[in-house]
């Protein structure tokens, strides 16, 4: 009969075939009309009947392993076994600075209470922002009562559950999907009548406990929620019949809040009228984890054992479990340049929207990694560094092979542009590729013939003003050494030159002198008047710009950029920098010519 029915092919009209075939090559229905009579819709039923019941042994074999699988109840049971936990919604967080006008000379210190809520609304929604916990504000110098503290996003809600040992296997299971798991707090009472009770901590790990330890764990539930567990008597405290559980928690909009940065205070103080200005805006807010990042992150937490050791321990737990955090670069104290810090761990991060993380973020990180990290590793945090990209191409394409403008050719080169960038940098230890940009750019249309690119690096800094200061610029690749001097005529570029400065009141740049120095200069006609002759020096070799002991009055824009040509094509990046591509600064120039 297999010969009738191969189990290669399961769709439902090849089962009916075979099916069908089988039929025909027996004795007792030669020469049986099978579509003219009922049989075929026996041979229908059977037919359907068994491809339902291989999509269903399918679907069963699937969800058995956590690649395959495409429930995420079944995913989440998976991760359960490696004792993962899928990052719950998080809410975004903001830095408030509160002022209470307090008018009694008498009081010295005021408490802001736990859950005292702020509001903000963007032009769709409202948000309400709360104080996790009560903090005290003191009389300062000044006799006022200031204080900056962190509000994060949500609703605070309680939920109570009463424990009954005649249900087997009782479980509490938080109601609401949208819960920031990081706000849970638990409180066994004795009963329900009564008012004092046990606050239980959160813990992730049975080392140290013994039966009268008071903790909780936290797992995944179905249908996206969470559930609260406690221990069984013996590897931690176990809750008694008639004991009244509460679990307070925050309900959070995920990544709808960040960004927020204008917020009302939500009723008085103590009496006191209250006033908030912004320090930080709203940001690591995130929605629940996805489907394919618990796959992704589950098998990654499972080989770090919850502990920082190596690099990859790093970047698994750190990206786990704070979803502001794109990607990260770790090393180790002594390579940080300048100033070496030996015993000391450096972790970098770049964030989902591209700014740097905020100081609440940062010290959220810390507590994080100090837990897990060695005793003798002290973490601290660097922001990256961004290594700009000038691309300047000229494009040629055969106009007898398209319709379109020469704007629209170069609009097509500049997206490609872009598409690189994009796929290819934005990220720690990534390697610009001189050659793959250029073949994006001769594939983004059919007429493109060919192009002349060149490349220049862009580093921004931004200097005291109006008093004697030095720093270093650190590109990270060779500087293309050229022997042309400072009397160069102005149609030539500097292998390193800056934008405008002003320097003793007058307008200016930065410019080197083919020999390793740097000198300040004014355009004057067709020529350059040097108003500085020693302002720093070039390490062409290593890639480093020094400029020293210089009084800069100001400059233009968002800060002095920097701009060296490299000796090679390919540019790489080291420890903290990212290579970027950023068209929002205009440092992509395209010119489309025709043949």
């Amino acid at each position: 009969m297999s010969d009738f029915l191969p189990v290669s092919q399961l769709d439902f009209t090849s089962l009916r075939t075979s099916l069908k075939a089988y039929l025909q090559g027996q004795d007792r229905f030669k020469d049986y009309d099978f579509e003219g009579s009922n049989l075929s819709v026996l041979l229908d039923i059977l037919a359907f009947n068994t491809y339902q019941n291989a999509f269903y042994l399918n679907m069963i074999g699937n969800e058995m392993f956590l690649d395959s699988a495409t429930l995420r109840d079944s995913v989440v049971s998976h991760a359960k076994e490696l004792n993962y936990l899928p990052r719950s919604f998080t809410s975004s967080a903001a830095t408030v600075r509160v002022n209470v006008a307090v008018t009694n000379n008498a009081v010295y210190n005021i408490t802001v209470p736990q859950g005292y809520k702020f509001t903000t609304a963007t032009a769709n929604k409202n948000f309400t922002f709360s104080t996790p916990s009560p903090t005290v504000i003191t009389r300062n110098s000044n006799n006022e009562f200031i204080k900056d503290i962190i509000v994060y996003e949500g609703f605070l809600i309680s939920e109570k559950y009463v424990v009954n040992t005649s249900i087997e296997n009782q479980r509490f299971v938080l109601s609401n999907p949208k819960v920031d798991t990081d706000s849970v707090e638990v409180f066994v009472s004795p009963d329900a009548n009564t008012s004092t009770n046990t606050e239980y901590t959160f813990t992730t790990s049975i080392f140290g406990l013994n039966a009268n330890s008071t903790v909780y764990f936290i797992q995944a539930a179905e249908s996206e929620k969470y559930e609260v567990k406690f221990g069984d008597g013996i590897i931690s405290k176990k809750p008694t019949n008639g004991n009244l559980i509460r679990v307070d928690y925050r309900i959070s909009s995920g990544s709808d809040a960040n960004g927020l940065n204008s917020f009302t205070p939500q009723g008085t103080i103590s009496g006191y009228s209250v006033a908030a200005s912004t320090i930080s805006a709203a940001s690591g807010g995130a929605n629940n984890e996805s489907l394919q990042s618990i796959k992704d992150n589950a098998t990654r937490f499972f080989q770090t054992q919850d502990r920082l050791v190596t690099k990859e321990d790093y970047r698994a737990l750190i990206i786990a479990n704070f979803p502001e955090v794109k990607a990260i670069s770790v090393y180790g104290g002594e390579d940080i340049p300048v100033t070496p810090q030996y015993g000391k761990v450096a972790i970098s991060c770049a964030t989902q929207s591209g700014d740097l993380l905020t100081i609440t973020s940062k010290d959220r990180i810390l507590d994080f990694v100090k837990t897990r990290s060695p005793l003798s590793i002290n973490p601290i945090i660097i922001d990256p560094e961004f290594l700009d990209l000038v691309i300047t191409t000229n494009v040629n394409y055969n106009v007898n092979q398209t319709t379109l403008t020469t704007n629209q050719i170069s609009d097509l080169t500049a997206n490609a542009i872009s598409s690189y960038n994009n796929s290819s940098l934005t990220d720690f230890n990534k390697t610009f590729r001189f050659s793959k940009l250029v073949s994006n750019i001769n594939s983004s249309h059919p007429s493109i013939v060919g192009n002349e690119t060149s490349v220049n690096m862009i580093k921004t800094i931004v200097p005291l003003l109006n008093e004697n200061f030095t720093f270093t610029i650190d590109f990270g690749n060779e500087i293309l050494r050229d022997d042309l001097n400072i009397s160069r005529p102005l149609t030539n570029e500097f292998t390193v030159y800056s934008s405008e400065i002003t320097f003793n009141s007058r307008k200016a740049f930065f410019g080197e002198d083919g020999a390793g120095n740097i000198f300040i200069y004014e355009s004057s006609g067709t020529s350059r008047n040097v108003l500085k002759l020693r302002a720093g020096t070039v390490d062409y070799k290593n890639g480093t710009v020094t400029v020293s002991d210089v009084i800069l009055n100001d400059y233009s824009g968002a800060g002095i950029s920097f701009y060296a040509i490299p000796t090679k094509q390919d540019i790489t990046a080291k420890r903290n920098t990212i290579i970027r591509i950023n068209n929002q600064l205009n440092n992509i120039s395209v010119t489309a010519v025709k043949e």
